[in-house]
């Protein structure tokens, strides 16, 4: 089934149809990207991504803090992850943001399951951290947020945007609405949430996070399948990084 969105460059067609009825967008697979969009995305996304964390590995050098440092890094990442998206997925065929899934879910209802991504989110990496530290294999134990991402002031009030606001927005946009789209029309629902779950926990840079960031990671491609909205993963997202840098800013 396909509906016909009204855009400000005219109409754009997406899949839609769920079991209600609900327009859901690409999130039901039928991405028109091609695999060749998807790693000019990626190169994109990568490219931002290093440019962004230049200077935090050498802000001592550069005369810059620590934590703007890190601030600048999340900010340009997160620009150059909504470029990806826009330039490699949208753009290319005259669709709008709306196609991609940022518009209020069909049914209100169904806010219920960000709420279930938060929950299995937080509930399996608080048990996979326990039974790493169990056996014995702190190297597989997920890294809690460093201190110095909540910095103070000013800095701490730009830092808790860029990693509760800025940082899951970009994010969601990049291996949901883009990532995922593409290769759940490729692979099909359950191989695009693996392959867009692993890439999106790869690009953490740890081992101990990869398994919880990839369980959480499939968690809101569920959520953006179901919706076919992304404010619900995004919120999902949020609320697990408010978490996180409350807890980092309480121990600072």
């Amino acid at each position: 089934m396909a509906q016909q969105l009204t855009t400000p460059t005219g109409t754009e067609t997406a899949a839609c149809g769920n079991a209600d009825g609900a327009d859901v967008g690409f999130a039901r697979g039928g991405a028109p990207w091609t695999g060749r969009d998807m790693w000019l995305g990626g190169a994109i996304a990568l490219g931002g991504v290093a440019v962004g964390f230049a200077p935090a590995l050498f802000a001592d050098a550069v005369g810059f803090s620590t934590p703007f440092a890190l601030f600048l890094a999340a900010m340009v990442a997160g620009g150059a992850m909504l470029a990806a998206a826009r330039v490699a997925g949208l753009a290319r065929r005259r669709l709008s943001w709306r196609a991609m899934g940022w518009r209020r879910p069909a049914d209100a209802r169904r806010w219920w399951l960000a709420l279930a991504a938060l929950a299995g989110s937080v509930s399996f990496t608080a048990c996979y951290a326990l039974i790493a530290e169990a056996l014995g294999a702190r190297f597989l134990i997920p890294e809690t947020l460093p201190a110095e991402m909540t910095g103070e002031g000013w800095t701490a009030l730009a830092l808790g945007f860029a990693v509760v606001v800025w940082t899951p927005l970009a994010e969601e946009t990049f291996f949901r609405g883009f990532l995922f789209a593409g290769l759940a029309a490729k692979l099909g629902m359950w191989g695009g949430i693996a392959a867009s779950s692993a890439i999106f926990a790869a690009s953490h840079g740890s081992a101990g996070a990869f398994i919880p960031v990839m369980v959480s990671g499939a968690l809101f491609a569920w959520v953006y399948r179901q919706s076919g909205s992304l404010w619900l993963p995004v919120s999902a997202h949020a609320s697990q990084n408010l978490l996180a840098f409350g807890a980092a800013a309480l121990a600072y």
